[in-house]
């Protein structure tokens, strides 16, 4: 499932932050400006003018809404035996 990591203030608290979200197995605990949800199917972000987000690296161009939905088998992964 998909995880979601909101931040209502990006500095300075950006780098700790982030490094706990990739280290932990739990995540990030939700306190002060971070939200944290784990498990996520589906998401909508929905904004009162268009927003930027970006796609594998790319800018896309501004929306007023974003989907987001997880699809278990969207990918399929090939690992070597002696991984």
């Amino acid at each position: 499932p998909l995880s979601i990591l909101a931040m209502t203030s990006l500095a300075p608290h950006m780098v700790p932050i982030l490094l706990r979200a990739t280290r932990r197995r739990g995540g990030v605990a939700n306190r002060g400006s971070t939200r944290h949800w784990p498990g996520v199917q589906a998401a909508v972000f929905a904004g009162s003018r268009p927003f930027p987000y970006q796609l594998d690296g790319e800018v896309m161009e501004p929306v007023t809404e974003l989907r987001l939905s997880h699809r278990a088998d969207a990918m399929r992964l090939i690992v070597p035996e002696d991984y």
